[in-house]
């Protein structure tokens, strides 16, 4: 019994022992990679490219129509330049609101003009520079930078100091005792009421009468002198 176990599995033995050794000669003949590669062509675009090539392979050529000429343009002045002499050249001492009737101008250059014509503006801007010229018989005040413009008067017959002690305005008949020992007195009915202590004045002779005002303030007194 054994020996025909023996003689029935022999063949499958010798079979398998076969394709063992045709498995070895195949794996010792056969090279481990059979496909053969083939070379790319090489792309004509490329960093090494001409780049007038490479915009011809994306879009036509195309010829652009000349810009039209345009005519040359005169420069113009900024502002127009006042006609007539210069006679001061300086700049506003302070604030500057513009003017409104009688408005007086103090000057860094100490001098003190008013509003001779009648007109009414308001700008406000600090230390501006200002023109005054003389046109004929006249003189007119212009602002840098601004089209407007007025007709001013010099005032040589003016004080200028301090009030000597607290100011609260005026009331009917206040009298007014100055820095430099004047001693002055309202002469027009006028209430206007604002405090300060030892505020600078201005006393100056408005044609007709003198006139007394705060530096940087507008409202102004009729005022004569006592002392």
């Amino acid at each position: 019994m054994k020996a025909l176990v023996l003689i029935a599995s022999a063949p499958l033995l010798v079979l398998a022992v076969a394709c063992s050794d045709k498995a070895e000669d195949v794996s010792e003949t056969t090279p481990t990679n059979t496909r053969a590669r083939t070379p790319k062509p090489r792309s004509t675009v490329g960093p090494t490219a001409d780049i007038g090539d490479l915009f011809a392979t994306l879009a036509p050529r195309r010829t652009l129509a000349p810009l039209p000429t345009l005519p040359p343009v005169d420069p113009q002045p900024v502002e127009p330049a006042p006609a007539g002499q210069v006679v001061v050249d300086t700049c506003i001492n302070g604030a500057f609101n513009g003017w409104s009737g009688e408005t007086v101008f103090e000057l860094c250059n100490g001098e003190v003009w008013i509003q001779s014509g009648f007109g009414f503006w308001f700008h406000f801007a600090f230390r501006p520079n200002v023109l005054i010229v003389d046109t004929g018989g006249a003189h007119e005040m212009f602002v840098d930078g601004e089209s407007e413009s007025v007709l001013v008067r010099r005032v040589t017959d003016f004080t200028r100091t301090c009030i000597d002690g607290d100011f609260e305005g005026w009331s009917g008949d206040t009298v007014f005792v100055l820095c430099n020992g004047q001693v002055w007195q309202q002469s027009s009915y006028d209430y206007w009421y604002r405090y300060a202590y030892r505020p600078e004045v201005l006393i100056y002779d408005a044609g007709g009468g003198y006139r007394l005002k705060l530096v940087d303030e507008e409202e102004t007194i009729s005022v004569v002198r006592l002392e």
